[in-house]
C-alpha cells in the first residue's frame, strides 16, 4: 500500500533540536563570516581595507 511507504519515510526523518545557545552561536558565526550581509554595524575586512586605500590616496593629494 502506498500509505505504508509514506509512513516509513516519516519514521526515518530525524529532528535535530538545537539549544538556544547553539542557535546563537551559529548566528554569531554567520555574522562574523559576512558582517555586511547582516547589517550589524561592524565592517568586513574588505570594506576597511578599501577605506584605508581611499584615505591614503586623499593624504597623498593633501601632501602635494
Amino acid at each position: 500500500m502506498p500509505n505504508e511507504d509514506k509512513w516509513k519515510e516519516l519514521q526515518e526523518i530525524k529532528v535535530i533540536r538545537k539549544t538556544p545557545l547553539e542557535k546563537k552561536l551559529d548566528n554569531i558565526k554567520k555574522v562574523i563570516a559576512d558582517p555586511d550581509q547582516y547589517n550589524v554595524n561592524i565592517a568586513s575586512r574588505d570594506r576597511v581595507e578599501e577605506l584605508e586605500k581611499r584615505i591614503r590616496a586623499l593624504e597623498e593629494l593633501l601632501n602635494v
